[in-house]
């Protein structure tokens, strides 16, 4: 039994380097639930404290469409290059003079969100703290979100 996995682990890595598809890690399942609300919850703070809502007021994202930000349009990953696997991402709202939505979320650590929202509060825009290559990242990923929701709504 044991071979048999390991031939067919074999197999499929060499199509896929033979197709020049990279293997991407699988992320552990369990527990991606609590994650997302843990997430929610700290753009919910975030929000609360930046856009003025209430304290009870939920923001207009479910943790599902925050699971699907992180997970699936971020890959799990900072929004910025070198797209760094983060020990403690953050949802923030990427232009803050729009209103928050799949497409106006980026995933970063509690430094790079400081630095973001310090930058908006100087009356930078998003290009001038992180320069152009980090906006034409988030760019494609906001392309990206926009087929997305275009293609489930």
């Amino acid at each position: 039994m044991i071979p048999a996995i390991f031939g067919m682990h074999v197999a499929t890595y060499l199509v896929c380097e033979l197709g020049g598809r990279t293997i991407e890690e699988p992320l552990a399942v369990k527990g991606r639930k609590k994650l997302w609300e843990k997430l929610a919850k700290d753009l919910t703070a975030r929000e609360t404290k930046w856009a003025g809502l209430e304290k009870q007021q939920r923001i207009p994202l479910t943790d599902q469409e925050v699971g699907f930000v992180f997970e699936e349009l971020h890959r799990s990953k900072s929004s910025f290059p070198p797209f760094e696997s983060l020990s403690r991402p953050t949802l923030v709202r990427w232009d803050f003079s729009k209103p928050l939505s799949v497409t106006n979320c980026v995933v970063m650590s509690p430094q790079e969100a400081s630095k973001h929202e310090e930058g908006y509060r100087n009356g930078l825009s998003p290009a001038q703290v992180w320069g152009k290559e980090a906006v034409a990242a988030v760019q494609r990923r906001q392309l990206e979100a926009t087929r997305w929701v275009d293609a489930i709504y």
